[in-house]
């Protein structure tokens, strides 16, 4: 490809991000780095795959934000970036992935076992969210196996961690967001079927667990709704916005920074600790046999 019009696309990426990033702390550095690049820079590269996988170590290498990232959609230059195609993508991935709810069973000793992949998007995905509760409303106890859960959409997380708080709102979290106003989220006043209040409730994560898989950990485990189990989380904790370069790829630029009211903090680069650390295929078992020591 020509390294000119690569070169073009590459500066695309440095306005974005001087637009939009919203990590202070991170930004002159990010952005000095990027500048240092010229367009020889590209000569080797032949392909969008190729570039997008240049650009996203070179910001990775930058800034460690894991929410910093070119997506491809098509590795020809003349694809086509229009946003239905990236909707018909999701769309695709929710029916074929069932919102992400994978798993939901009830295990012996009626302990509740429900994996999620990846949280969806809640207006469509809800009714599969309030299905997956109420098949394990009468349980004992719940596993929630987040392990590989990259994350999604936070308020369909929202949603569910709201079973396990009573139905008067609790402020969550406060995110700075470079696009619009400021905003705090809450737990919902009102959930489909049994709230599990004082219940037994385990979350399964490893490295790949981030984003929101991760605020949904982070809270509540910051809450000491859940005890954590398996090794720490991606550290992902900045909520990011997608911006077109060219047809056929976008990119992630993280435009939200959350502070998790009950901890002031997050959980950006260091990740979700758990409360029992194991290998992450040991998770399930190490859970199962806490629960069993604690009853």
């Amino acid at each position: 490809m020509d390294k000119e019009i690569l070169f073009n696309h590459f500066s695309k990426v440095i306005e974005l991000l001087e637009q939009h990033y919203v990590v202070a702390s991170k930004k002159e550095k990010l952005l000095s780095g990027l500048r240092e690049k010229n367009s020889d820079d590209f000569k080797n590269i032949k392909s969008l795959s190729e570039f997008a996988t240049f650009v996203t170590e070179m910001l990775m290498q930058l800034s460690g934000d894991k929410h910093l990232y070119i997506e491809l959609f098509t590795d020809q230059e003349d694809g086509n970036f229009l946003e239905e195609n990236w909707l018909k993508k999701e769309l695709e991935s929710e029916r074929t992935n069932n919102f992400g709810f994978t798993e939901v069973k009830v295990m012996p000793n009626n302990i509740g076992y429900m994996k999620i992949t990846q949280f969806m998007n809640p207006d469509r995905g809800i009714d599969t969210a309030i299905a997956a509760m109420k098949m394990l409303e009468n349980t004992d106890a719940t596993i929630i196996d987040l392990r590989h859960n990259r994350g999604g959409y936070g308020e369909l997380g929202e949603y569910i961690l709201s079973y396990f708080f009573d139905d008067e709102p609790i402020l969550l979290s406060t995110t700075h967001d470079m696009n619009i106003k400021d905003f705090q989220t809450f737990t919902h006043p009102f959930v489909v079927g049994k709230r599990k209040l004082n219940h037994p409730l385990y979350i399964l994560i490893n490295c790949k667990t981030g984003s929101a898989a991760e605020y949904f950990t982070y809270v509540l485990q910051a809450h000491e709704k859940a005890i954590i189990v398996g090794e720490p989380s991606a550290g992902a904790a900045n909520r990011n916005t997608y911006y077109p370069l060219t047809d056929g790829i976008r990119l992630s630029i993280s435009t939200g920074e959350p502070i998790v009211e009950i901890t002031g903090s997050n959980w950006e680069g260091e990740g979700v600790i758990p409360n029992i650390k194991c290998a992450p295929e040991d998770a399930l078992d190490k859970a199962i046999a806490h629960l069993q020591q604690s009853e």
